[in-house]
């Protein structure tokens, strides 16, 4: 089969260790099946890994692509479930030393194919799986959002961002976004969002709950937007992970400060049927035809130009 892999990380131009080329079939273990991919969306993750930022070291090649959504053996519309147990009982994402979905095929634990959204594209499914799951989990396991409560989504545009405001709006919250963009911020209010102003600046009140996956350019924003008992849930940092602790204000405000990362296939279960009932459709920015388009779409991921995912139809 043709597939998008990595074959080398972590040389000066990321991109130089991609290949887009013949890759063997998937060859699965016991417990775990073959899907047919029929769209995959591009993440961070992606690109990360060609640079060998990679949390679970692993020898490449690999083939890319967190999330996909296509078919099962039985012919059954699905969506993948991109967490994979490790041996040890941790856990890892696909890719990380297990091949992905930048292929006509995947193998994946025979749990992790989950009903795909009867109200959603292969398309629009396709970014369920890490964006949506992570955005799920911070807004309602760890933040544990309440209707009526007000929150701030730092960056209107990425997938993480995207989610969190369709998600938050239909459980019944007032949600302000950011964004360097005056474009961003009337797309997001598209999207169901009841403010915006531009990054750094003044909310019109203070809020609840802080979705931040930005880092050091927000973080300062971040806390002094926060009311008093506010939660805040980190679950990235692309502009760097060493902000001040702005340690005075955290305790004079009983800030909390909760990291979260993916989430479980319980809850990944539960937000598939979240988005059927609400008929939420994660935007789609651009897709492309033919794992032979993943590095000009990795070139527009990295520039952050997109709004909403980038999605691959292997």
């Amino acid at each position: 089969m043709i597939a998008a892999y990595a074959e080398k990380l972590g040389l000066p131009d990321f991109l130089d260790g991609l290949v887009v080329g013949e890759y063997h079939d998937p060859d699965p273990p016991a417990g775990w099946v073959v899907a047919d991919v029929k769209a995959a969306s591009l993440n961070p993750h992606d690109t990360w890994t060609l640079k060998g930022q990679v949390g679970f070291p692993f020898d490449p090649p690999v083939v890319l692509g967190c999330d996909g959504a296509g078919l099962s053996p039985d012919g059954k519309e699905v969506v993948f479930y991109p967490v994979i147990p490790t041996p040890d009982g941790g856990l890892r994402m696909l890719t990380d030393g297990v091949d992905g979905t930048f292929a006509p095929k995947v193998a994946l634990p025979a749990a992790n194919l989950v009903p795909k959204p009867a109200n959603l594209s292969f398309e629009e499914a396709a970014g369920l799986g890490t964006a949506w799951l992570t955005a799920y989990r911070m807004l309602f396991t760890k933040a544990k959002l309440r209707p009526g409560e007000r929150l701030l989504v730092q960056g209107a545009s990425g997938g993480v961002s995207t989610a969190a405001i369709m998600l938050a709006v239909h459980a019944g919250a007032h949600v302000t976004v950011t964004s360097r963009k005056e474009q961003a911020l009337e797309k997001a209010r598209q999207l169901g969002a009841h403010d915006g102003v531009l990054s750094g600046g003044k909310l019109a009140k203070r809020v609840d709950v802080v979705i931040e996956t930005v880092g050091e350019a927000t973080w300062g924003h971040s806390m002094k937007s926060l009311n008093q008992g506010g939660r805040i849930v980190v679950a990235g940092a692309t502009t760097g992970a060493a902000p001040s602790a702005d340690l005075n204000r955290l305790f004079y405000r009983e800030i909390s400060v909760l990291g979260s990362a993916m989430g479980t296939l319980d809850e990944f279960r539960t937000l598939c049927a979240f988005v059927e009932h609400a008929d939420l459709h994660p935007p789609v920015s651009e897709v492309y035809d033919g794992v032979d388009k993943v590095p000009e779409a990795m070139r527009v991921l990295e520039a952050g130009e997109q709004f909403g995912k980038l999605v691959i139809r292997p």
